[in-house]
């Protein structure tokens, strides 16, 4: 355990030479269409151990929500892929063309507000991944190839089930309404109206109760200022979860280092990134995914 409160599993030895091995054996579209029996064989292959350190990955994200894979070579596409799909099937990042991983780098375009938020140098407030689509991806991946930042452009976590309690007990109020699906959710980066719904659930399994979070800030006052507004009593409860969310006393900070690999339950942690500071440059790779079945909470 790290001391931001990440389970940390280390990489087996022998991955940068299983990394070469599935380059010249696979591709990314290929793994995306594996079933898990068949990822774990190719992983078994060319790296028996890695599938005990994935094994551990994928208790810690079903435990807390969070797991840090160090000495992972994240220059492989194809075994960030392979990691990825043991967990669960692979969500394409874009259908036009289909693309898997996604780049995020910042940009020093003329007009940053041409690029999106996670390619800006600016902060970027916790979210869940692709908060307007009808299911959001169950797990998010970031993958760590180079940060020469020594401050600025740290991950920002934020675990929803202590916020879901702690306003359980002193606003129940807002509790409740969260819970309707009254919300309406833009799709920011395409500019229309995606989906009404409730922001906050509750998931059961085995006689245990999790909470899930369905939070983007900017794309629920978008979809109150262009669509439908919900009821006073709802926008307070949005406003009343929106400060905490917000509030840093729920924050966990880690800065990522070429060869971390961090995975988190999309719809249990919130993630976002602080900025980055002057000239510096961060690249990381981003992959997402919904878990197979009994993976995950």
């Amino acid at each position: 355990m790290s001391a931001d409160g990440l389970t940390v599993v280390r990489a087996p030895e022998g991955l940068r030479a299983a990394a070469q091995a599935v380059e010249n054996g696979h591709s990314v579209a290929g793994v995306a269409a594996m079933s898990r029996d068949d990822t774990g064989d190719v992983l078994r292959e060319v790296c028996p151990d890695a599938v005990g350190a994935l094994a551990s990955v994928s208790k810690a994200l079903s435990d807390d929500g969070l797991a840090l894979l160090q000495g992972v070579p994240t220059d492989s596409d194809v075994l960030l892929a392979l990691m990825c799909q043991f967990v669960g099937g692979l969500v394409a990042a874009t259908e036009r063309p289909v693309r898997y991983i996604d780049h995020v780098t910042p940009s020093d375009a003329t007009d940053p507000r041409q690029r999106p938020h996670s390619q800006r140098r600016t902060a970027l407030m916790p979210h869940t991944d692709q908060s307007a689509r009808g299911e959001p991806p169950h797990y998010l991946v970031l993958a760590c190839v180079a940060n020469d930042a020594e401050t600025g452009g740290e991950s920002v976590l934020v675990r929803i089930e202590p916020i879901a309690q702690w306003l359980a007990a002193s606003d129940p109020r807002s509790y409740d309404l969260l819970q309707e699906p009254e919300f309406p959710i833009f799709n920011v980066p395409k500019r229309d109206f995606a989906i009404t719904a409730p922001l906050l659930t509750v998931e059961e399994r085995d006689g245990t109760r999790r909470h899930a979070l369905r939070f983007r800030d900017e794309a629920v006052r978008a979809g109150m200022r262009e669509m439908n507004r919900p009821s006073d009593a709802h926008v307070a409860a949005f406003e009343r979860l929106s400060s905490e969310i917000h509030d840093e006393r729920w924050w966990s900070v880690h800065r990522l280092v070429p060869g971390e690999v961090l995975f988190l339950d999309n719809r249990r942690v919130l993630h976002g990134r602080k900025a980055i500071l002057g000239e510096r440059h961060r690249d990381l790779k981003r992959l997402n995914g919904r878990y197979w079945p009994g993976v995950g909470f």
